[in-house]
């Protein structure tokens, strides 16, 4: 079977390679960017064994962001934005004479 007989009927098959590996680097980037956010948030918030998880996410990556996320990130109450306390205006005293 000639070269060019056999790359035409298996052209599809480099184009699906490269689709995969596309995927799979976009895949890639997205679990970064989750791994990066986790860390982050074990970097900023007030957390029990801050330490420990930061540690955990850096030796253990893609895991351990899955990981600090169910047992911590989702049990962390979200900040509520300050309320303001507005208190009515007092009224006029007596007015003297």
């Amino acid at each position: 079977m000639p070269c060019e007989q056999l790359w035409s009927s298996f052209k599809w098959l480099a184009g699906l390679g490269f689709g995969l590996a596309a995927l799979v680097f976009v895949i890639g980037i997205i679990a970064f960017i989750f791994w990066l956010m986790m860390l982050i948030h074990a970097i900023k918030h007030p957390i029990e064994y801050k330490p420990v998880w930061i540690l955990v996410l850096l030796l253990t990556g893609l895991l351990g962001a899955i990981i600090y996320y169910f047992a911590v990130k989702r049990r962390t109450p979200s900040l509520a934005p300050a309320q303001t306390v507005v208190t009515p205006p007092t009224p006029p005293g007596p007015t003297a004479m």
